[in-house]
């Protein structure tokens, strides 16, 4: 009986999470915002620099044995990133930059290869200055089919917090006054 009832359970815990997968939104976004008292041209410089990365990027942070290594030019479509770690949290992939609008938006791509399991996400970064004021939000979608799926119920929860930490990272190192010396043209992306 004790066995019938616990594979009775896990058959009832299957058929919950196939049924929980069919409601589950196919596209969820992430997005995370942040001010930064700094040109927007500086702050871009930061982002569309991926050898820059490690300098805020809370996943870096979470394995700085990781291996990482640089493909094509900064500013240029298809520059690219792969990074490598043996922290599972952390896996393997490549970030690509797809598109630059200026120093207003970087859109690309991110290709996961989890233990072997591929996804790509679409994300960008987007910056809009006021004032002196940079406002730069952090954007990634998730797509998936039925039933991976359901992982998007939890995705906000898995990576939202890794957006803000990282952000805070950014503005820490930017608005740092040892930082601000640094003019826009040093930052290393020409548009």
């Amino acid at each position: 009986k004790i066995v019938k009832g616990i594979l009775f359970f896990c058959l009832i815990m299957i058929a919950a999470g196939l049924l929980a997968a069919l409601f589950a939104p196919s596209s969820q976004t992430v997005s995370r915002s942040i001010k930064i008292e700094a040109p927007q041209q500086v702050v871009f410089n930061q982002i569309a620099n991926f050898k820059k990365w490690p300098n805020w990027d809370s996943w870096y942070a979470k394995d700085t044995n990781q291996i990482r290594t640089y493909d094509g030019t900064v500013g240029e479509k298809e520059y690219s990133y792969y990074w490598s770690s043996k922290n599972e949290d952390i896996g393997k992939g490549k970030t690509v930059a797809t598109k630059i609008t200026g120093y207003e938006r970087m859109d690309f791509e991110i290709y996961l290869n989890n233990g072997g399991k591929g996804q790509v996400l679409n994300g960008h970064f987007e910056l809009e200055e006021n004032n002196g004021v940079t406002e730069v939000e952090w954007a990634v979608v998730s797509e998936l089919s039925y039933p991976t799926k359901a992982m998007n119920y939890f995705i906000d929860g898995w990576i939202g917090s890794d957006f803000e930490q990282s952000l805070s990272n950014l503005k820490s190192m930017i608005e740092d006054p040892s930082f601000k010396g640094a003019s826009a043209s040093d930052q290393g992306v020409q548009i």
